[in-house]
């Protein structure tokens, strides 16, 4: 008898396989399984009860297809840096220079300016760039440089 190697991350249930990818032989637990810890779960999610939940987008947790924590793809909404119209789109409620923006209007967390630089995604004023979106300001000038408020 030939021997296959168990995969828990081809997308398949196989292998011994409870659910695609958990349970068995995987370490990730299926939705509905007894956990502890959210890192028991496939979905990333231990829920209150202490089963392991169906990512949602509003569980504090990025996982699914979101593309940051309950903001994104899938979710109606959208992550800081993203296009947007207005504050009512954004995860963080600040839609500035049509891109949402997180924001909290003190410069902490390794912020080089108030709300830019350092963790953040946007730049402050003076800073290089090659697009308005790198920009707090929404401005990336001719000289590729941000500027304006």
């Amino acid at each position: 008898n030939d021997i296959v190697a168990v995969r828990c991350d081809d997308g398949f249930q196989n292998g011994g396989e409870i659910g695609i990818d958990c349970g068995g032989p995987c370490i990730k637990r299926c939705n509905g399984r007894v956990c502890t810890i959210a890192d028991h779960c496939w979905s990333g999610v231990c829920g209150v009860n202490k089963t392991c939940s169906v990512p949602t987008c509003s569980d504090n947790v990025q996982n699914g297809v979101e593309e940051g924590i309950d903001c994104g793809a899938s979710c109606p909404l959208k992550c800081d840096y993203q296009f947007c119209t207005s504050d009512n789109q954004c995860k963080s409620s600040v839609c500035k220079h049509r891109y949402c923006r997180g924001i909290d209007g003190i410069q902490n967390g390794g912020e080089i300016g108030i709300d830019c630089d350092g963790p953040c995604v946007q730049r402050c004023n003076g800073r290089g760039c090659t697009l308005a979106a790198h920009c707090w300001s929404g401005v990336c000038g001719t000289n590729q440089t941000c500027s304006g408020d």
